[in-house]
Formats: C-alpha cells, structure tokens, sequence
C-alpha cells in the first residue's frame, strides 16, 4: 500500500500517481476523485498499479512491478497544471 495525505491550492485536482520500481519500469495508479483545499488521505493498493503503455524508458524491462527499491513516486497532473499540491507522511507500507 502506498499511502499519504494531500491538498491542492484550488478545488477540483485530479492526477494520477507514478511509481517507478528498481528496475526502472514505470507503473501508474487512478487516483480517482479529485482532491481539493482540504487535506485528503489516498491509499493506493500495491496491486492495483497498471504499467504505463505510454512511456517506458528504452532500457526498462517487462516483468511486473518489483520493490526491491523504489526508485520514485510522482504525481501527473491532469488538466489545469497551474497548482500547488502539498503531500505529507508519504509511506510504502506492505506489498498488499
């Protein structure tokens, strides 16, 4: 599970978040909903992060997720890219 806390300096955000793992695939997770001036927990199950189909590196393998070490997490915004996000207790808790 990843898990942390965000709110956005205007209403109506939505995004998706990234993951990159140890071998440098990049893998992708609906947020779903919109998160706004208050802060909003998201929990995003392990599993239910999809391999982006539209970008990989050109190096990076084809054999599911891997958390050996996580390389990063970002978040993609959709629409208005004009916006704060601040994120707080950040955390990769279990595999589920």
């Amino acid at each position: 599970m990843l898990q942390f806390n965000v709110r956005a300096d205007r209403t109506e955000v939505d995004f998706r978040i990234l993951l990159h793992d140890d071998g440098g695939e990049q893998f992708q997770y609906e947020a779903g909903g919109l998160v706004g001036l208050e802060w909003t927990a998201i929990e995003a199950p392990l599993k239910d992060f999809k391999r982006r189909t539209d970008f990989q590196p050109p190096d990076a393998p084809d054999n599911g997720l891997t958390l050996k070490a996580v390389k990063g997490v970002g978040l993609l915004l959709f629409g208005n890219k004009d916006v704060t996000l601040k994120l707080r207790q950040l955390e990769i808790c279990s595999m589920d």
